[in-house]
């Protein structure tokens, strides 16, 4: 996905997709109010599935918490080598640095940047995609990525998620904390910590230097998602998926 060149549509659109809250989770077992018991969990077409059923549920900004510790079992997609091109590609890693260039989603990131080399640091052992079962302590980071169809591009990673595993449930309505390096998992905020009043008023109407109508409804799906930061690599890019 890419950033719009205009950043009235781009704040108006993120301030949607920030403090609009996802539907309640549907309850199957019910051990907590806006949890649920189950053995896997899907966003966007990215699943992992659990040895056991554990207790779940979500954050208000539409991703998934899990109580820990857990074990997985298996990811979707899942990590697979390409021969051609020495590809390995749809990485999975917990709790990626935030400082360093190491990474283990795919040996491609970064391949026709000047400069930078093959791989982009890319260092198998962080890739857990294909060492499951895992078990995943708490206060941990599950990201899983899912590479373009083809090595190489810029950027080379299609979609990134979120899978966060917490020693306590988050109070509902709690924001998603950071998905980098170690310590505690905790929320930031909650939407009702939010002070509206602050937000810059912009308008809403159509642009009269654009020729077509704005599509608000499709300008906000184009930032919804994880933002993923490619440590290290300013110069180039920050969000890389």
């Amino acid at each position: 996905m890419q950033r719009t060149g205009l950043s009235t549509m781009l704040a108006s659109a993120l301030a949607v997709a920030c403090l609009a809250p996802v539907a309640p989770a549907q309850s199957a077992g019910n051990p907590n109010e806006g949890t649920f018991l189950t053995d896997s969990l899907t966003i966007r077409g990215v699943r992992w599935e659990f040895q056991t059923n554990e207790i779940c549920g979500r954050y208000v900004n539409g991703d998934w918490w899990v109580l820990g510790p857990i074990t997985i079992t298996e990811i979707t997609p899942e990590t697979s080598y390409v021969p051609e091109g020495d590809w390995w590609r749809d990485g999975t890693m917990v709790n990626p640095s935030a400082v360093t260039l190491w990474q283990g989603l795919d040996n491609t990131i970064f391949d026709t940047a000047p400069g930078v080399g093959h791989g982009y640091r890319y260092n198998h052992e962080l890739n857990i995609g294909d060492k499951l079962p895992r078990q995943v302590p708490v206060d941990s980071s599950v990201v899983t990525c899912v590479s373009e169809p083809t090595p190489g591009n810029r950027p080379q990673l299609r979609q990134v998620e979120v899978l966060t595993v917490v020693s306590e449930i988050p109070a509902t309505k709690s924001f998603r904390p950071v998905y980098t390096g170690n310590g505690p998992r905790t929320s930031p905020a909650r939407l009702p910590d939010l002070d509206r009043d602050k937000l810059q008023g912009l308008p809403t109407a159509q642009p009269a230097a654009l020729a077509e109508p704005v599509n608000w409804e499709a300008l906000a799906a184009s930032v919804d998602g994880v933002w993923y930061e490619a440590p290290g690599v300013a110069r180039y890019m920050k969000r890389y998926s």
